[in-house]
């Protein structure tokens, strides 16, 4: 399946069942590609965390020693495939607890 087709799958899902986030149940993704220089990120203990799951983009939160930084909107072409792979499954889980309720 490409990763075009996951994203088509994933937003279909939202679509019916409206966004998805940690409060509904844990879905958060750590993001390790973190664009900050290694240094910085050691000192200042900065983590990326996928925290809401919109039909057209995630919601990342930047965290720093636990406190919020941060949050910023990501399309979903333009995460990585492995990333694409790990929502398309909590996505399917997500269909699948909606669809017993």
């Amino acid at each position: 399946m490409t990763k075009t087709e996951k994203i088509e799958i994933i937003q279909k899902i939202i679509e019916i069942w409206g966004s998805l986030t940690n409060e509904i149940f844990d879905c958060h993704i750590v993001l390790d590609n973190i664009k900050v220089n290694k240094k910085f990120n050691d000192k200042y203990n900065i983590v990326q965390v996928i925290e809401r799951y919109n039909l057209n983009n995630v919601v990342v939160v930047i965290y720093s020693d636990g406190n919020v930084l941060a949050d910023v909107k990501m399309k979903y072409d333009k995460l990585s495939d492995d990333i694409i792979e790990k929502i398309l499954k909590i996505i399917i889980e997500y269909d699948s607890i909606m669809m017993r309720r």
